[in-house]
């Protein structure tokens, strides 16, 4: 029987949820609309949802199936919109002449 493949360690879905309800990185997000714009969560408590179904132990392999794709869409979903995020400080531009004569 071949086992499922977890991927490098620290990057399963499980420890990246944890992560990032931990380090708060939830917070600045619009609403993410789930189940086909069906339902809208803020992003931290949808996490919670998932992490919470992850753990949960199922036979279901439907029901597993079913939020490892959820779990997959919010990811997406949520490194999509952190990279529209504004750094909480503004770096210089390396094409600005700071040194003037």
């Amino acid at each position: 029987m071949a086992q499922a493949h977890k991927g490098r360690p620290g990057l399963d879905m499980e420890s990246w949820l944890a992560r990032k309800i931990k380090l708060g990185n939830l917070h600045e997000l619009p609403p993410f609309y789930a189940n086909g714009g069906g339902s809208i969560y803020h992003a931290e408590p949808y996490a919670r949802l998932l992490l919470s179904a992850i753990r949960e132990v199922t036979c279901d392999i439907r029901t597993r199936e079913r939020v490892q794709d959820d779990a997959r869409a919010f990811r997406s979903w949520v490194e999509g919109n952190q990279l529209d995020l504004t750094p909480a400080r503004l770096l210089p531009s390396p094409w600005t002449n700071t040194a003037r004569a």
